[in-house]
């Protein structure tokens, strides 16, 4: 262990249909309440009918930052809602 920080993390995301299956996901994650040295892998997850969720991408994040998102991910349709850290991988606020 090499500090006690808790980050906060915000999340704005827009999902669209892209071809082939795919959809496009824009939006940003924001990490604040830590010093520049803290580091964390912020997973985003799916969820979609019936509870179910997969965790669909891992967003490195550095200090506190403002993390832009535009990607493409082929999924079997289009999830009901995104969201960060949702199984509480990361320790936060």
């Amino acid at each position: 262990v090499y500090g006690t920080e808790i980050p906060k993390y915000t999340a704005k995301f827009e999902i669209k249909a892209g071809s082939e299956g795919k959809f496009h996901i824009t939006g940003s994650i924001v990490q604040q309440g830590v010093g520049e040295a803290f580091r964390a892998q912020v997973p985003i997850y799916a969820e979609f009918d019936k509870g179910q969720i997969f965790k669909i991408a891992q967003i490195p994040m550095i200090g506190p930052m403002t993390r832009t998102l535009d990607f493409e991910i082929k999924m079997p349709k289009k999830p009901n809602r995104l969201a960060i850290n949702l199984m509480h991988d990361v320790l936060a606020q």
